[in-house]
């Protein structure tokens, strides 16, 4: 399923913030960009790390 123009995402992730705001978004995804891929990843806590070790050398950004 394409979320916005350019990023193929798979499956669903629906968050909620304590501030009441609410919606969904791609439980993981990919955009391919003009020199690199960005991964999208719902994943918190211990999963996130085991993950991210696993992932090789990479840049976190936060959202």
């Amino acid at each position: 399923m394409m979320w916005g123009p350019s990023i193929v995402g798979f499956d669903r992730y629906h968050y909620h913030y304590e501030s009441g705001r609410e919606g969904e978004w791609a439980a993981t995804g990919f955009s391919p960009r003009r020199n690199e891929t960005s991964v999208y990843l719902s994943a918190a806590g211990l999963a996130q790390a085991a993950l991210l070790v696993r992932l090789g050398r990479h840049r976190m950004g936060k959202s």
